[in-house]
């Protein structure tokens, strides 16, 4: 399931595996969002492995009736409530029957890597087996660290607010600068799309109408017909504006 918000498209997904529940959530940059995970009686929940309360950008709010709740920041998160393993570390996954190898992604490229706004490029990508491939395409966005997470930034700037700048004194420069904390940066979904990926070479056109000029990447992740799925793979481009042609 997807939502379109203020800040981008926030998406959800869930699985069950016998008693284990698998809940993958996507949440745009700048936006907080609450998950409600649910459980079974003595079960725990983990999130990449860890107990999702001591993972970073992951805070417990409450515990609710066959679910719990929490409040966690922009990016890809992976919930798992399970009967936990010993020491309470995360159990491992049964055996599946049948096919248990994932599918493999080589060769992830866009060409070309130099992307004139509003033409087309070609993402090329070879599999190791038939497999539905989620490609999304990301852009680069910076921002200011504060606390667990990156703040970003505003787009434009007005030319009377940088001249403003300019002219107040060096001291007071330096010390907004040092309250805004460290440069970072982060990724913002601007295409998705999902294709029925073959055994072999694979190929999808990006249209980069209405993309801005920055560097993006694209993410492929697959999934065969068993349920297996892929590690993620990324390739980048960057997209320029095309250049004016000067009248004599």
């Amino acid at each position: 399931a997807s939502v379109e918000s203020d800040y981008g498209q926030a998406r959800s997904a869930w699985s069950r595996d016998g008693e284990r529940l698998r809940l993958d959530v996507d949440v745009p940059v700048n936006a907080v969002a609450e998950v409600h995970v649910p459980r079974a009686a003595g079960q725990a929940v983990f999130e990449d492995g860890r107990p999702a309360a001591s993972q970073q950008g992951v805070r417990l709010l409450r515990e609710e009736a066959g679910a719990v709740v929490y409040e966690v920041g922009s990016g890809s998160y992976r919930f798992l409530a399970a009967t936990p393993g010993p020491g309470g570390r995360e159990p491992r996954e049964p055996p599946r029957r049948g096919d248990r190898t994932a599918p493999r992604i080589d060769g992830l490229k866009v060409v070309p890597a130099r992307v004139v706004a509003g033409r087309s490029a070609t993402v090329r990508w070879s599999l190791s087996e038939p497999a539905v491939t989620r490609i999304a395409v990301q852009q680069r966005v910076d921002g200011w660290r504060r606390g667990k997470q990156c703040v970003i930034e505003a787009r434009a700037v007005s030319k009377r607010a940088r001249a403003a700048a300019k002219r107040e004194p060096a001291a007071r420069r330096r010390a907004a600068k040092a309250t805004r904390g460290t440069r970072c940066h982060d990724w913002r979904e601007v295409r998705a799309a999902t294709v029925a990926g073959r055994n072999g070479a694979n190929r999808w056109t990006l249209d980069s109408r209405r993309m801005a000029s920055a560097t993006h990447r694209v993410v492929l992740v697959a999934a065969d017909a068993a349920g297996n799925r892929s590690r993620e793979r990324y390739a980048g481009f960057t997209v320029t504006q095309k250049k004016q042609r000067k009248q004599r």
